[in-house]
């Protein structure tokens, strides 16, 4: 699923079906928000 749909957002401007997320219990991330950031090790400059 998009990570959108679960409220999750990418700090690069990639396309919504690029950006996924895969709940590993169902309803984990039920109500939670946030923009996600790579740390600078795994940053594509």
């Amino acid at each position: 699923m998009t990570a959108a749909s679960k409220g999750f957002r990418s700090e690069y401007g990639v396309p919504e079906e690029a950006f996924m997320v895969a709940e590993l219990e169902p309803g984990a991330l039920d109500g939670r928000r946030s923009l996600v950031r790579y740390r600078t090790e795994l940053s594509v400059a």
